[in-house]
């Protein structure tokens, strides 16, 4: 098998398990280290229609702990949590199968400078 063929064949192969047609969208995305420890609703809006599932789920991480589901529900929607989102918490979007469709991560970017 040629090198350029091998290359055609993993190209297609990534492209149609990280093109799931499925988004997951994060509101606000990057929040501000200005307090530490602070935390912020976050609103969590996602569509797998495209993709043909009927329902999903969501699994929430956090970093040095393993995978919770956070909620079930249709494959289009959205839905807020509570005063918990920040730095490093990734959610991830699964269809009725389980498989894993989207994934988003919270950002905490440094605080502006007061005197900016």
């Amino acid at each position: 098998m040629t090198t350029i063929r091998v290359a055609c064949l993993l190209a297609v192969a990534l492209a149609s398990s990280a093109c799931s047609r499925a988004s997951l969208d994060l509101d606000p995305a990057v929040i501000p280290s200005c307090k530490p420890g602070h935390s912020e609703v976050v609103d969590v809006r996602w569509d797998a229609r495209a993709t043909g599932t009927e329902r999903v789920a969501i699994d929430v991480l956090r970093p040095g702990s393993g995978a919770k589901q956070w909620m079930t529900g249709p494959a289009s929607g959205h839905r807020r949590t509570g005063k918990w989102g920040n730095d490093g918490l990734t959610f991830v979007l699964r269809d009725d199968d389980g498989r894993e469709l989207a994934r988003r991560t919270i950002e905490t970017l440094p605080c502006p400078d007061a005197e900016d």
